[in-house]
Formats: C-alpha cells, structure tokens, sequence
C-alpha cells in the first residue's frame, strides 16, 4: 500500500500543478484539449482502418483515454477548489475537492445539452491544462 501511496505522490502534483494553469480564466488549455481530442480521434480513424496499423491505433486510444481521465480530474478539482473558495471560508484539501468537482461534473452531465456542452468545455480545459504542464515540465527539462 505505501509503494502506491508513492506512487501518486508525483500524480498529485501534476494534478494541482495543472488545476492552477486553469485558475488563470484563460481560453488555451481549452482549445489545447480540444485539439488533442480531435487528433486522438482522426488518427484513431486512420490507424484503425488500416490493418497493419491497427494496433498503433490501440496504443493512440489508451493514450487518448489516459489523457481524458488525467484531463477528468484536473477539471474535477479545479471545479472542487473553486466551489469551496465561492461557498466557505475554508480551504479544502486535494482529495475533497476533487469528490466535489467529480459529483459537480455528473450532475451537470445530466442536464441535457447545455451541461453536457459544459462539462466537454470542462474537460477539454483539463486537459488541455495536462498537457501545457506535461510539456512545460518536458521542456525544462528537469525531473522532479
């Protein structure tokens, strides 16, 4: 238990390192993720239909799906901590704020159209704000 307690030690700082890029209000985590889902998805296409490609095509969908859930819970905490800033005094801790902000995101996700448009916007900004952190931190090229 305590090695996979380690283990998401780095997984939940690159979380809140990438739920602060989202407190900036900016628009480019957003079109970031955007992007990153329509080329998952065009060379999922591609790979896919070609046959000796097709497992290339695997590796994209697991790596696009790695990518969305990262993404999930980058949106989810933002959300989390930015609840919890707007209704209390206190300061919540990651974990918290992360169940808020997932269970904010299903209730949204059930309001038809306008909160399923909401919470696409949500986690296209999530991971889009993954990947600004994952190359930020490739680009300085220091491991933490």
């Amino acid at each position: 238990m305590a090695l996979l307690l380690g283990r998401a030690a780095p997984l939940a700082r690159l979380g809140e390192r990438a739920a602060a890029r989202l407190d900036g209000g900016r628009v480019v985590p957003t079109l970031w993720g955007l992007a990153a889902a329509l080329l998952v998805l065009i060379l999922c296409g591609v790979l896919f239909n070609r046959h000796a490609l097709a497992l290339l095509g695997v590796v994209v969908l697991v790596s696009g799906l790695v990518l969305a859930s990262l993404g999930t819970g980058v949106a989810a905490l933002s959300l989390g901590l930015r609840l919890t800033d707007a209704l209390t005094t206190m300061e919540m801790e990651t974990l918290p704020a992360l169940r808020l902000g997932l269970w904010t995101l299903l209730l949204a996700s059930c309001i038809p159209v306008l909160g399923w448009l909401l919470v696409l916007l949500a986690l296209a900004s999530g991971i889009g704000a993954t990947l600004e952190t994952l190359l930020m931190r490739a680009g300085s090229g220091h491991a933490e």
